[in-house]
Order: C-alpha cells, then structure tokens, then sequence
C-alpha cells in the first residue's frame, strides 16, 4: 500500500512540477522510454511484453480530469544487453557511466525495462529509473504463465504482466487513451515496417500484408513503400535515432508502424497469438499511437488465417480511429447534405470505406429510420457486419 501511495505521489509531482517548469506554450509532458526486456531463451517475448506495456501505458497516459497528458512514449534506440543487465540488477542508482549513455540513448525522462527469469513461471524484473538522477523508482518481480493464458479468464499473451505493471505504477480510471490529434497534428505519409521477430516470420508477414491491404483499403493515411533496415539488414528492434533520420532523408514518411508478435503453444503447435503494433513519429521520436491485439486457437480445427484476420481488423479500426480527425474532415461535406436515407446510407459508405466501422454502422442504421434507402442500407450493414472483427 505504500509503494502504491508513493508511486501516485511520485507521477503527480512529475506532471506537477513539469507544468510548473514550463509557459504554457511550451508545456510537454515527461517522456517514458520501455526497451525490450533481455530474456535469452525467448526473445521475442521480451521484445512483446516491452510493446505491450507500452500499448497498455498509452491507454493510460492521458488525465480527464486535468485535459492533458501525463507523460508521453518515446522511441529509444535498442540497448545492448548487458545494459540491460545492469539496469535490472542495480539496487538503488544506476551507475554515472551508464546513465549517460542511457540518456543518450534513449532521449527519455524515465526508463521502463527489465529481465526475464524462466523456472516454469515467468519472473519479469522490472525496473522505472529516473533518468535525471539514475534513481530507482520502482521496481517488482511480475509473473507470467503461458499456462494462465488458459486457466485465467479473458488472459491473452502479454495481458496479465502489462496491466499488473500499469496497476503498480498507480494509475486510475480517470486516465485514459488520448483523444485522436487534429488533422494538421495528424501524419499523412506512413511507412510500414516489417513486424518483428525471430521464430515466425511467415506469421509476421501475413500480419503485415494484412495491415497493409486494410490501410490502402481505408485510405485514411497514404503508404510510402519501403521500410527501414537496421546492421546487416536485420529488422531493428526499436526505430532508434539513427534509423528515424535514415527514414527522413530517404523516404516521405512522416510516421512509421512497427511492432512485433508473439506465439506461446507446445510441441510446435500455436495456441495464443499478440501482435502490438505503435507508430512513432520520424522527427520527434514520440510514440503518437500503439495498441495490442490477440488471437488464440480454442478448438483444433480453429483457422490461423481466421485468427489473424481478427487480430488485424481489430488493429486496423484503432489505426482508423487514430486518424478519425483525418476522415472525419474528407466526409465533412457528406455529414451537413445527410438528410435522408440515402444521403446516410453514402455517409456510411464513405465511414466505412475509411476504415470507420462504428461510425458507418451508426449512419446506415439511421438511413433505415427514413425508410427510403432499405436496401442500401440493408446492404451498408451486411458490409459492416463483415468487417467487425
């Protein structure tokens, strides 16, 4: 209850003294930086958890009840592992040396990051420092079973140590997801970076090829072709400094999508899927959306093309809520001349062919209420119904 108490107290004399610090029109929050846990028996759900728990921390990183944000991600170049290490083993302060290079490295305020221990459960050793001072925060031994996946209702890879982690922190339910940004603060060029991972690359590709077809679907944000490589032409674990200019000098993009998957299963079968995906900005570095889906095989004869599709068009209504402001405005001439059914039933129609599947199901069922357009807007629904994950 302590810990709890002081980690409350700690956020709300950072967002405190940060408003404090700075005019209002310069005002920013404090920047968090989660790199990929070390964990050596399986990489990819180091990596996973670190993406996770920022989809879960971007959940919560906005206060209702002060109308600004309480800090925000950032990308941070990948650390080697033995930094990593050191973080997690340090009991009070981080040494100088290595904190200077994880100021460097990182462009943060504070550091999230750890080790995963593996004797049948899970251990996550976690650790918030205070990039500032090398203070330690936090810190806590999180655990996870793929077994719980199973036996814990509503658990999927990934779930259980993120929101317990965000919960230790001291977050509440008047912290929230951001609103969407204004179309001017919005990215109109988006490059799509392979998804990461080490074990299941066709998997990775699917997931991929799907985000890509839904977002040239939707045509909320244009694609730039391409993608960002890192030494040897190895997918980067995180879009660091160097790869975000890489990408301004050779590319259009304002923002790009990465992400990685994870897959728990025995004897080479796949049982639960998680896919985060985030987008950070080329210039700033910032982590302007991030959100974590997951798929699991109930029944043998599941299909894992079904799973993915599901996990996809989850990812691909949030990626289209992201840039609500975007699509909102190329159908604002449809919204004031919607006066009947079949004025509806074509705003529905262009919401949905912008990736807005709740925004178009709102506006067929309102074109039945007229009662002059029944069957497109029958047909408005059918397509709806299709798309809902």
């Amino acid at each position: 209850m302590m810990r709890h108490w002081f980690l409350t107290a700690f956020l709300a004399l950072t967002f405190a003294q940060d408003l404090f610090a700075q005019s209002v029109v310069t005002l920013s929050a404090p920047r968090i930086a989660i790199t990929p846990f070390h964990y050596p028996a399986e990489p990819d759900y180091g990596v996973f958890i670190a993406d996770r728990l920022g989809a879960e921390l971007m959940g919560r990183s906005y206060s209702e009840a002060l109308d600004r944000r309480r800090f925000i991600l950032v990308e941070p170049d990948t650390l080697s592992v033995s930094l990593t290490r050191l973080i997690a083993s340090v009991a009070s302060e981080v040494p100088a040396r290595a904190l200077k290079t994880l100021r460097e490295r990182t462009g943060a305020d504070y550091l999230i990051t750890g080790i995963v221990d593996a004797a049948g459960i899970r251990a996550l050793h976690t650790r918030l420092i205070d990039l500032s001072t090398g203070r330690m925060i936090w810190s806590g031994e999180i655990r996870d079973d793929p077994a719980w996946t199973w036996t814990k209702a509503n658990r999927n890879v990934g779930d259980g140590p993120a929101e317990e982690i965000v919960a230790s922190l001291g977050f509440s339910s008047t912290d929230v997801k951001p609103p969407p940004p204004d179309m001017e603060d919005l990215p109109t060029e988006i490059v799509i970076q392979p998804i990461y991972t080490s074990d299941w690359k066709y998997l990775a590709a699917d997931c991929r090829i799907a985000i890509r077809r839904g977002m040239e679907r939707d045509g909320v944000f244009s694609l730039v072709p391409g993608e960002i490589s890192g030494k040897h032409d190895v997918v980067p674990v995180r879009i660091g400094k160097q790869n975000r200019e890489r990408a301004h000098e050779t590319t259009l993009a304002g923002a790009i999508l990465c992400g990685s998957i994870a897959v728990t299963g025995e004897a080479g079968t796949i049982h639960n899927l998680g896919l985060s995906l985030r987008m950070v900005d080329v210039v700033t570095g910032q982590i302007i959306w991030s959100h974590a889906t997951s798929g699991r095989k109930v029944w043998r004869w599941d299909k894992l093309s079904d799973i993915i599709a599901t996990m996809t068009g989850h990812q691909l209504e949030a990626v289209a809520m992201f840039g609500a402001s975007n699509a909102e405005d190329m159908v604002a001439g449809l919204v004031e001349q919607a006066v009947d059914g079949d004025s509806w039933s074509v705003l529905g129609e262009a919401y949905l062919s912008r990736g807005l599947v709740d925004k178009a199901k709102e506006s067929f069922e309102k074109a039945l209420s007229f009662g002059d357009a029944d069957a497109r807007a029958q047909n408005g629904l059918g397509q709806v119904f299709i798309r809902i994950p």
